[in-house]
């Protein structure tokens, strides 16, 4: 989780809308009133943004610390209330993919089914490379292309000096080095 909210793997998105609807809030000059949108209007969210935000995380928004997902109500809390949205709403799900959703996606009616059973053998195999790789390896480091260590941060934290092309998904512009070190 502490991963997919600094670099999440859909940065920038959007839906259509299919019908005259509204967002419950952001409007006016509290932020609180709804907003109309119309009828085939595009309405575009960066979870890039949100993720970083600090008046959602924190002045450390930038920073990573899994530590902050230790807390089971606030994971919870982050789930409900779109401040953490790595894949739009949940692993390979559009954002209109519940029906009390006022924005919607145009896909097929049938797209669930392929999705679910899709959807549950990435995440199965997801996890099992995870569980491998914990039982193999004790520690990734950053590298350069030589193998050489990069310096972190005088408080412990990676220097984020990475440049990024940004799109549909987001992806680094040059090679990432890492270094496995095994257990034993």
């Amino acid at each position: 989780m502490a991963a997919l909210r600094l670099f999440p793997p859909v940065p920038l998105n959007g839906r259509f809308s299919k019908e005259d609807t509204y967002l419950p809030r952001g409007g006016g000059e509290s932020g609180a009133d709804p907003v109309l949108i119309p009828k085939d209007t595009l309405v575009a969210f960066s979870t890039f943004a949100v993720h970083r935000n600090r008046d959602l995380y924190g002045q450390d928004a930038g920073k990573f610390r899994p530590e902050r997902w230790d807390d089971d109500v606030i994971k919870q809390r982050r789930m409900v209330d779109w401040s953490f949205q790595p894949f739009s709403a949940g692993p390979r799900k559009c954002l209109g993919g519940k029906p009390k959703r006022s924005l919607e996606c145009q896909e097929p009616k049938h797209a669930d089914r392929v999705t679910s059973s899709s959807e549950r053998f990435a995440v199965t195999q997801a996890k099992y490379l995870t569980c491998r790789m914990l039982q193999h390896y004790k520690q990734i480091i950053p590298t350069d292309g030589a193998g050489n260590a990069i310096a972190l941060a005088s408080d412990g934290s990676w220097v984020d000096d990475v440049k990024y092309h940004v799109g549909l998904t987001m992806m680094p512009d040059a090679e990432v080095w890492l270094r496995f070190v095994p257990k034993g």
